[in-house]
């Protein structure tokens, strides 16, 4: 019985072996000499999702490039490029040094989080330094009721039948047309106006633009501006925080690395 059992447990282990074996099989994808590409190697390298979606186009041209990549630097090797007072040498092992360390930091920076309360405080502190120059319009309007007879003078207007100050007298109907539809007070980008301000701030000075105003249509132009210190606000902001708090932990980031490196590290240099 007992030698049953001990037949029965070899059988099974030589079962398992050959599963692991044609497992392992399955799984390489090339081989150079005693070199290994698995499948394991481009999970890591891309991400199993990335790889599974490549077409097989794009995976062979990658597992030859490997391919070609490590008879070259088979090549190398037994060519006596990889010698001890090679400069070759020298340049793969720095090259070396910096794959390993920028993966390091990278993957580092992919566990840094900032929310939204880390960007507003550093707002709230630093908002003397978003200061941008915005600009404020001076404008003339021509105000209509209906859209029918505001597009009707805006063809007027583009024909050059009637020049904008003169259509503003003439077809204004509110009593600034009078006056040739100048209006008193600056549009400014966080003024009552704001809607009018994004529109003129796409166009060039006395370029004529319509748009829905106070119940009513507008035919618009700016005949003047000027640029005024403004902070801008938070929300268009958020993007450039972002990036600022993001290079200020990147920057921590490698020098806490670096003394963590230098704690228990034996170092020389004679200069």
């Amino acid at each position: 019985m007992n030698k049953i059992k001990i037949l029965l447990i070899l059988i099974s282990l030589v079962v398992l072996a050959s599963c692991n074996k044609n497992q392992v099989q399955e799984d390489i994808l090339a081989q150079v000499e005693d070199e290994i590409l698995t499948l394991t190697d481009v999970y890591n390298l891309y991400g199993e999702d990335a790889w599974n979606q490549m077409t097989f186009d794009e995976k062979s041209e990658t597992v030859n490039q490997w391919v070609n990549l490590s008879l070259l630097s088979n090549y190398a090797k037994n060519n006596g490029y990889m010698e001890e007072d090679s400069p070759l040498r020298i340049k793969i092992e720095n090259a070396n040094k910096k794959i390993i360390s920028n993966a390091l930091i990278s993957n580092e920076i992919n566990n840094i989080e900032i929310s939204d309360e880390d960007m507003y405080n550093y707002y709230k502190i630093n908002q003397s330094e978003f200061l941008r120059p915005v600009k404020e319009f001076k404008i003339q309007r021509i105000f209509f009721y209906q859209k029918s007879d505001m597009e009707i003078v805006k063809k007027i207007i583009d024909n050059n039948e009637l020049n904008y100050t003169t259509a503003a007298q003439k077809y204004s109907a509110e009593a600034i047309g009078r006056n040739g539809g100048y209006v008193s007070k600056l549009i400014t980008k966080t003024g009552s106006d704001s809607l009018l301000w994004n529109e003129l701030n796409k166009v060039n000075k006395f370029d004529v633009i319509t748009m829905p105003y106070n119940d009513g249509y507008i035919i618009v132009r700016y005949y003047d501006s000027r640029e005024n210190m403004t902070n801008l606000n938070f929300y268009e902001l958020k993007d450039e925080i972002a990036e600022i708090i993001k290079q200020q932990r990147i920057n921590n980031l490698y020098n806490d690395l670096l003394e963590e490196a230098k704690y228990d590290a034996n170092i020389k240099i004679n200069l």
